[in-house]
């Protein structure tokens, strides 16, 4: 797989562990690297490549319009940094989910 999914898999056990103004804080300061390999890992959902469960999809559904900003080449990374950093849950949502997809892409 990616180097770039490699060198995130640390990070997002990281996150997932942080409180919200602690995470906050980690985004705010990340390299593009790390938001290339956001952007990588959300690729791979949006296609269908990595498999999701039922309650997955609903929670992706339901934050489907970021989602997709956030897979798209054409915005800059500090746009994309915004969108991670917004309040209302949507990180902190697709948190868990993407710990497991990038462990799935990983024992591949």
């Amino acid at each position: 797989m990616s180097e770039k999914i490699d060198r995130l898999a640390p990070c997002l056990v990281t996150l997932k562990s942080l409180k919200p103004a602690q995470r906050r804080l980690l985004l705010k300061f990340c390299d593009k690297n790390h938001i290339r390999a956001f952007e990588e890992v959300l690729l791979n959902i949006v296609k269908n490549t990595a498999k999701l469960s039922e309650t997955d999809k609903k929670i992706f559904q339901r934050w489907k319009k970021p989602l997709k900003l956030l897979v798209l080449k054409k915005y800059p990374v500090k746009y994309k940094r915004d969108l991670l950093l917004q309040k209302g849950g949507f990180f902190a949502a697709l948190l868990p989910i993407l710990v497991s997809v990038v462990g799935f892409v990983l024992s591949r």
